[in-house]
């Protein structure tokens, strides 16, 4: 097969590329879903923790609700860019990482739901920061792989 031809024949996804699709879009539908059920008011909670959830949907503002479906809503694009070998696929999922470090950052500044979290108990805080902390990683290691593609031209 020539140089040419071989240009021609249409790009197999890496099998990454697969994984990162189905995570992103399962975890993220599943937020997605959780949200919606939580701003209904018909997510499940337990009764022990019915009143501090209770405090938590409390201090939760619509700019924080905006900001956590607009992280969702980024991801699942990009998800489905990357599964499309589309460039902006890494500046969708940048983006998206930045806006959820930025949002936990101003949460805490003013008094939202990470704040309480840490005003009721510490170490409610630090799972919290940790699960986060992983969150963050994983989708990092995304960016990074993303822009891998991106530079060595898998991504159009």
């Amino acid at each position: 097969m020539n140089e040419a031809t071989a240009s021609t024949l249409p790009q197999r996804r890496p099998r990454l590329v697969w994984v990162i699709f189905a995570f992103v879009v399962l975890t993220n539908l599943h937020g997605l879903v959780k949200q919606v059920l939580m701003l209904t008011g018909s997510y499940p909670v337990p009764e022990g923790t019915r009143a501090m959830y209770e405090q938590l949907q409390a201090s939760r503002s619509w700019f924080e609700v905006l900001g956590g479906m607009t992280v969702l809503t980024l991801n699942l694009v990009a998800a489905f860019l990357l599964i499309l070998l589309r460039r902006q696929a890494y500046h969708l999922f940048a983006i998206s990482l930045l806006l959820s470090i930025g949002s936990l950052v101003i949460q805490f500044a003013r008094g939202g739901p990470a704040a309480t979290v840490f005003a009721q108990s510490t170490l409610a805080f630090l799972v919290m920061l940790i699960a986060l902390a992983i969150g963050w990683s994983i989708y990092a290691a995304i960016c990074v792989y993303t822009w891998h593609l991106r530079e060595r031209g898998v991504l159009k």
